[in-house]
């Protein structure tokens, strides 16, 4: 079968519709995944998630307020591994 130039046209321009909408719905889906992140601004302390669980929510206060050391409540001090 021989195709004319207008079925070749209206081929390629289906092709490229199609393309347009496949990116069109990778954009989209980048966009779902997306998750509004919070990053904690505390010296000594590194965080990065949603910060929706209340347990995070509450010992990024208790890091914001006395700092990275505040977790250390064993009463031993400081510890390095040697």
């Amino acid at each position: 079968m021989i195709a004319t130039r207008q079925q070749l046209k209206n081929k390629r321009e289906k092709e490229r519709k199609k393309k347009e909408q496949q990116k069109k719905n990778q954009a989209k889906l980048k966009d779902k995944l997306k998750v509004d992140t919070k990053v904690a601004g505390i010296p000594g302390v590194m965080y990065k998630g949603s910060g929706k669980d209340p347990a995070v929510q509450e010992l990024l206060k208790k890091l914001k307020k006395g700092g990275a050391d505040s977790l250390d409540s064993s009463g031993f001090g400081n510890r390095y591994k040697v």
